[in-house]
């Protein structure tokens, strides 16, 4: 971890260098503005001894009409990693097939300070749809997606097998899951229970910016 951080300080240093004393772009400004919050995160993790890596679960049980949900959420995390420079990787997707209780995915996120970053994105995100048939009234689809944020465990990641189950169990271990994130799609409204921010900008907020929904 402290080569990574060195690595990131000299990647730093060169946008400065790049920027010397000409006008700040946007964009050079923009990630070296992302580049020190997310070391200074990195370095309060790592000197609090808190996990730097995240196990990151979805899960939503057997619902048809939430499958393009459950979609979205997958894409906005890996949107997220994607403009924050994170790494995540695939442990399990499943594909949705009539009859099954639940549709899961897993990924293993790995960067600057991603555990801290995620782990208030667990619990319960509680969408609230219009149907077609519901337009008109005040009725609406409610899908719920559970979401899990665990660090990095230690089976051997050789043995996928072994690390489901002991993804599966830990999630087993967590007593109760509470409302993390209120989605509404008509009028568009994103309400955070745990910041009480919120945004009418869902867009922006699907394209990965959920940690910045006070700001977007």
């Amino acid at each position: 971890m402290i080569d990574r951080i060195e690595s990131a300080f000299e990647r730093g240093q060169s946008l400065l260098d790049r920027i010397g004393s000409k006008a700040l772009r946007p964009d050079l400004s923009t990630r070296l503005a992302q580049q020190a919050f997310l070391l200074q995160r990195a370095i309060d993790d790592l000197i609090g001894e808190r996990a730097q890596e995240a196990i990151l679960h979805l899960r939503m049980n057997s619902n048809s009409k939430g499958l393009e949900t459950f979609t979205k959420m997958q894409s906005m995390y890996a949107s997220w990693a994607s403009v924050r420079n994170m790494r995540l990787k695939a442990l399990h997707e499943e594909a949705y097939e009539e009859g099954q209780d639940s549709i899961q995915a897993c990924y293993h996120v790995s960067g600057f300070a991603s555990h801290s970053l995620l782990s208030s994105e667990a619990g319960i995100h509680l969408w609230e749809i219009n149907s077609e048939s519901t337009a008109k009234s005040e009725a609406r689809d409610r899908i719920q997606i559970f979401v899990s944020v665990l660090e990095v465990l230690a089976t051997d990641p050789s043995n996928p097998v072994g690390r489901r189950q002991e993804i599966q169990d830990s999630i087993a271990k967590i007593d109760t899951f509470e409302i993390a994130r209120r989605y509404t799609i008509a009028p568009p409204l994103v309400r955070d229970s745990k910041t009480n921010a919120r945004t009418g900008n869902l867009d922006k907020l699907l394209e990965g910016n959920f940690d910045l929904i006070g700001y977007i």
